[in-house]
């Protein structure tokens, strides 16, 4: 779950996030997200919508190399349903969207099919220190004139993270996002490809392979076009992860 909540308007997205184990180290990945939110119309007017996200499959591939070293990688596909969404629920869209800093845009693209390789790596040192890796190059492809050209991003970001040995941690996460085929929607120069963003968080992983698992932070954009997000309407969302391993 993501909140945004800014001046002018909130918005929240939820996403019901799953992973299948189907033959030995490979993965099945499915999501299906939604949002709703309001933004002000006027001194004491709002309008408020709620909108289905758009549903992604994929599969993934992940394995030690040694001890402390685990890669993965694999890829998804994001199926269009926001189609002629309106005024109002366009703006909704477009505000969940964004409310990861540039990352995972296709939750909430309008006419957009998303093919997104990625992979990543896992580094475990002292048995407290975890380092996280991961790079998705995703590839939106519109499926109507509406929607503009085939636009490509780089994603990347990294977490660094300290967990005691009964689950309990925190960590930063610092990632980056470079359009290499257009221009941020949002942003007041058209020449900024370019989003940076924070976050600071708290998660408790269960110690066993089995159990639940919940992490907590806030993801603060750095820069233009959606930060510094501690300036008004900036992005500044609070974000929380809750599910369990079987």
């Amino acid at each position: 779950m993501d909140l945004w909540p800014a001046q002018d308007f909130f918005v929240t997205s939820i996403a019901f996030v799953g992973q299948v184990e189907v033959v030995d180290h490979v993965m099945l990945d499915f999501g299906l997200p939604f949002a709703f939110g309001s933004y002000d119309t006027g001194p004491r007017t709002s309008e408020g919508s709620a909108t289905l996200g758009n549903p992604w499959v994929g599969a993934h591939y992940g394995a030690n190399v040694t001890r402390g070293v685990a890669l993965w990688g694999g890829g998804t596909i994001t199926f269009p349903t926001i189609i002629r969404p309106g005024l109002i629920r366009g703006i909704i869209a477009g505000l969940a969207a964004a409310d990861r800093a540039g990352f995972d845009v296709d939750r909430f693209a309008i006419e957009d099919l998303t093919i997104r390789p990625r992979g990543g790596i896992e580094v475990r040192a002292a048995d407290i220190f975890y380092y996280r890796g991961f790079l998705g190059l995703p590839l939106y492809i519109p499926t109507s004139r509406r929607a503009g050209d085939t636009q490509f991003l780089i994603e990347q970001g990294n977490d660094f993270e300290l967990r005691a040995l009964m689950g309990l941690g925190g960590g930063i996460r610092l990632q980056f996002v470079a359009i290499a085929t257009d221009t941020f929607v949002y942003g007041r120069n058209p020449r900024d490809r370019f989003q940076a963003a924070i976050e600071p968080y708290f998660v408790y992983e269960p110690v066993d392979r089995s159990g639940f698992f919940v992490r907590a932070g806030a993801l603060i954009a750095l820069d233009e076009p959606l930060g510094p997000g501690f300036d008004q309407d900036k992005l500044a969302t609070f974000t929380a992860s809750l599910g369990g391993k079987f």
